[in-house]
């Protein structure tokens, strides 16, 4: 006897997303800000398959496209908490700053993209790059971007988004370079791969 209402409700339901769809379309979507939630795995040393060593973090990207829609300025924060080989816990929270570069038109409705950026995790990062010999060193050179430059490290993103009208899924792949950034216990390392899905929707 509930299966004529449940019907009823998955037609409903499929209608009212078509009617929301053509209503603000990949478009209209494209062209405002969004706010992401965001779950990944890092851990450059095992691939695919999970072990005792994974590292999960969660986050959220506020995406602000740039006029044209073929760009858009990403902010991010990501943290996370994981148990090392000792049984001590070790907390993470990075954020970062960036640029998504878009394949294909704001029309369109699956939007590759490239994402270039700068993050921050309060481990120092990448300052040794930039550390010159206190000898020769110029106080002029040391201001607040200098600063922030040192204490940064790069990454680099290949993503893809699709659009549901106002609402957005995407997965994708980031390669990071940063003092810190591999917390695994049997693997530390500077450099991370983060696989990660996102899910969103304009504001």
């Amino acid at each position: 006897m509930l299966r004529l209402p449940c019907r009823v409700f998955w037609v409903g339901l499929g209608a009212a997303c078509g009617g929301a769809c053509q209503t603000s379309g990949p478009a209209q979507a494209s062209a405002s800000p969004r706010l992401e939630l965001l779950a990944l795995r890092r851990n450059a040393s095992s691939g695919l398959e999970r072990t005792d060593d994974d590292q999960a973090l969660f986050g959220a990207n506020y995406v602000h496209p740039f006029e044209g829609g073929w760009s858009a300025l990403e902010l991010g924060l990501r943290a996370g908490e994981f148990e090392r080989v000792d049984g001590n816990e070790t907390n993470y929270v990075e954020t970062h700053a960036g640029a998504r570069l878009y394949a294909l038109a704001p029309d369109a409705a699956v939007r590759p993209y490239l994402g270039l950026g700068l993050l921050w995790n309060g481990r120092g990062s990448a300052r040794d790059l930039y550390r010159d010999d206190e000898r020769n060193r110029d106080d002029d050179s040391y201001d607040l971007l200098a600063w922030i430059v040192r204490q940064s490290g790069p990454y680099a993103t290949l993503g893809v988004d699709v659009s549901f009208g106002r609402l957005y899924v995407g997965a994708g792949l980031r390669a990071v370079c940063a003092e810190g950034v591999d917390l695994s216990a049997l693997d530390s390392d500077d450099f991370a791969l983060d696989l990660f899905v996102t899910l969103g929707m304009g504001l």
